[in-house]
């Protein structure tokens, strides 16, 4: 047999001075990229890296004031074709790093948005056509907060 307690439930109140009244929103974009040149010398494909991701970095800061681009990595990884092991194809990593600021309404942050998808597929489509190619796959935007601690006194 079951039997009811004689406590009344527990309530949550929500008041205006509660941390759960708290309102933080994302002050960074961030997309993630990866890269790669099919470009056998070395030095050619990362000279050639480094003139794509310059050109991109400019066209950012010109259209999202504050736009920086992160490098985080660069490998050469066998792309199936090589016929030695010391071969391979150089792929390079990061991310795009676009501030937000707490006077943005939702259609500044839309267009910021939109500004970044058009300048990733503008330079995805650029890359292509460039001699040797520059295959640049972008992932999602993520919205986020840059330094999520400094909220944790008033929580």
């Amino acid at each position: 047999m079951i039997k009811s307690s004689d406590l009344s439930p527990a309530r949550l109140v929500l008041r205006a001075g509660d941390p759960c009244s708290l309102v933080v929103r994302p002050d960074l974009v961030r997309v993630a990229f990866s890269a790669k040149v099919e470009e056998l010398d070395s030095g050619k494909a990362v000279t050639v890296l480094e003139a794509a991701f310059s050109a991109l970095t400019r066209e950012l800061g010109a259209a999202l004031p504050g736009a920086v681009i992160v490098m985080r990595g660069l490998e050469w990884q066998a792309d199936g074709k090589s016929k030695s092991r010391g071969e391979g194809i150089p792929h390079a990593s990061g991310q795009i790093e676009v501030p937000l600021t707490d006077a943005q309404d939702y259609w500044a942050r839309a267009r910021v948005l939109a500004t970044l998808n058009a300048l990733t597929l503008a330079a995805a489509a650029h890359g292509r056509t460039r001699k040797p190619a520059v295959e640049v796959s972008f992932g999602a935007p993520l919205t986020m907060l840059r330094a999520p601690e400094l909220h944790r006194a008033a929580l």
